[in-house]
């Protein structure tokens, strides 16, 4: 029963196809007396309060909460914690310290902490670690999709202690890709040209040009660019392509904005 109270929980906070949003439900099942000693139901009401969902914002408690669970060496918890202080959300931000319990639920097992120290050891920080590479394997082979796209990204490029590897890339863009991602999108598609893939082919069978479309109706700023820039050149709709090159510049795009300044509309 206490798991199905749980799972309903979570359901309320995350969504379904069968179960609509709603925060105060599940802050009504969370604090069952059932579940008083639920180190899941305590780590919950701590994200809501760090979220501000259904509660008003207060980091104070979700800390709290959260150090609790981290003493029980719930991965989720300390993540919590790490995510608090890395990034500094109402608190006085303090990356090492939030570093130290990212790390500390990365060993634990939560994917998303695999994910962001992973990348921090091999791209963020002073010396890249290839143990980053480990990490970010492992919360790929989880299923994160996030680790999938990050990993497409360094391959693509490489770096000091990472070969650069095109058909690795693909490979881990293509699956963040058919997530809905639409930044692996339009890496992908990157891969695909770096590997000298015509636009109108594609290894899996599907075409480069088809991930750009799929990304331009995500409003991705990237795809927005570039089929603005098509129209203008290619298919003589100014209007249209500047009003999708105008989108991807407010969205901070710098390709964007280069084009507008260089053309005279600023």
């Amino acid at each position: 029963l206490r798991e199905c109270s749980l799972g309903l929980a979570t359901c309320y906070i995350q969504g379904t196809d069968n179960t609509s949003v709603d925060y105060q439900k599940a802050l009504h099942i969370l604090n069952q007396p059932r579940l008083g000693d639920s180190t899941k139901a305590t780590y919950l009401k701590a994200y809501l309060y760090e979220r501000g969902w259904g509660v008003p914002k207060r980091t104070d408690l979700a800390l709290e909460s959260y150090q609790e669970t981290c003493k029980q060496r719930y991965g989720l918890g300390c993540f919590g914690i790490g995510r608090i202080h890395y990034f500094g959300d109402g608190v006085t931000q303090d990356k090492a310290k939030g570093m130290t319990y990212i790390h500390q639920a990365a060993d634990l097992g939560a994917t998303g902490a695999m994910t962001l120290y992973g990348y921090w050891l091999i791209a963020l920080s002073d010396s890249p670690d290839k143990k980053g590479m480990d990490y970010l394997h492992r919360a790929a082979e989880f299923g994160d999709n996030d680790a999938h796209r990050l990993l497409g990204g360094i391959y693509l490029i490489g770096n000091s202690v990472v070969e650069k590897s095109l058909s690795k890339a693909s490979k881990h863009l293509y699956t963040a890709a058919r997530s809905g991602d639409s930044k692996a999108m339009m890496a992908y598609v990157y891969a695909l040209i770096s590997e000298g893939v015509p636009p109108q082919s594609g290894p899996h069978g599907d075409k480069a040009y088809y991930w750009v479309e799929k990304a331009y109706n995500m409003d991705n700023p990237d795809a927005l660019f570039l089929i603005g820039l098509y129209k203008i050149e290619k298919e003589n709709e100014y209007l249209t392509g500047l009003r999708d090159i105008r989108k991807a510049a407010s969205m901070g795009n710098k390709k964007a904005i280069e084009y507008l300044e260089k053309n005279g509309h600023n």
